[in-house]
């Protein structure tokens, strides 16, 4: 959801106390981590917003994820959130980190995907009004040359032989 700075209230990760969103980019902008983060959204007119089913603002994204949303040893569900300016390389990164942590699930590798409602509108042109689910973990083609591959990892072919790159993409679950 997108809202006005002025109506954002909630306490971040890491801090003891609450911030409206105008305090909060104040108070990371003199942060040595945090303050290459806050030019993304200052003076915008709307803030990005990740509320959940019960309208608790979990997160500020780009800025910060709240303390409502914290992490502990307890914790038994996670809902884990990618936002990016580039569709593509939020999907990659999303299905990392889900594919990362779904090991540790209690049915090892399984994932419960969300359906994401995208608002009709000019603010997402290519998903205007579309339902998606996500994370997409189908599996993909991908094409790459032999000689390529041995540049871009720095060994002659004497040393990283066709036969072994297909060794080592299939020990990372990628048939060749």
């Amino acid at each position: 959801a997108w809202r006005p700075p002025s109506d954002i209230v909630f306490r971040p990760l890491g801090e003891d106390a609450e911030f409206d969103a105008d305090a909060l980019l104040r108070h990371y902008a003199k942060d040595s981590k945090m303050s290459k983060f806050t030019p993304l959204i200052a003076g915008a007119k709307r803030f990005p917003c990740l509320y959940d089913s019960k309208r608790t603002l979990l997160s500020l994204p780009p800025i910060i994820n709240g303390w409502h949303s914290r992490m502990s040893p307890s914790i038994r569900n996670v809902f884990i959130e990618c936002t990016a300016v580039d569709l593509t390389k939020a999907n990659i990164t999303l299905n990392t980190i889900v594919a990362m942590f779904s090991r540790y699930c209690k049915v090892p590798f399984s994932v419960e995907p969300v359906t994401v409602q995208y608002p009709p509108g000019p603010s997402h042109p290519k998903l205007a009004g579309r339902a998606i689910q996500y994370p997409d973990l189908s599996p993909g083609l991908i094409h790459a040359d032999v000689g390529y591959i041995q540049r871009a990892i720095g060994l002659p072919p004497s040393e990283l032989p066709p036969a072994r790159i297909c060794e080592l993409l299939g020990r990372m679950m990628l048939p060749a």
